[in-house]
């Protein structure tokens, strides 16, 4: 039985990884990027499932899905206080929305990556991200809803 869809995504993807995804995604790919990791000793690893939702979203060049895998994955940067991945991720997302011209999701990554950009001390870019974006000109404050 197909529940929303999940199991024909499922099926889906399993066709595409021999087609597609296991020239780009194999053994030495990911050996090479555990190497890496391991070289670093980082003090910690987030891997999400986002991770693989922003590879997909990219190939098919889907806008809104494309936001929101970078928004989700700086606000899992910004959790885990890793402020460089979460700006890269955040700002990427802000300039998606804005080609969206989607203001809630404005919003909504504007104040999280205003939060990111605090934590740095960088506090004239928060509030130019904030008075831009949040409170645009001659525009009442509103809820996303």
């Amino acid at each position: 039985m197909v529940d929303g869809g999940h199991e024909v995504g499922r099926i889906t993807g399993y066709i595409n990884w021999p087609r597609n995804r296991r020239k780009t995604f194999n053994d030495g790919a990911l050996g090479a990027i555990v190497a890496e990791m391991t070289d670093a000793a980082p003090d910690h690893v987030a891997v999400t499932g986002d991770l693989m939702n922003l590879a997909l979203a990219e190939e098919i060049g889907h806008g809104e899905w494309r936001t929101e895998a970078h928004f989700r994955l700086g606000a899992i940067h910004a959790d885990l206080l890793a402020a460089v991945p979460a700006r890269q991720h955040l700002d990427r997302a802000l300039e998606l929305a804005r080609g969206l011209a989607s203001r809630c999701l404005e919003r909504m990554i504007a104040g999280t990556l205003a939060s990111v950009c605090v934590e740095a001390g960088e506090l004239g870019h928060a509030r130019s991200l904030l008075d831009d974006t949040v409170l645009g000109p001659d525009e009442p404050p509103y809820p996303c809803i």
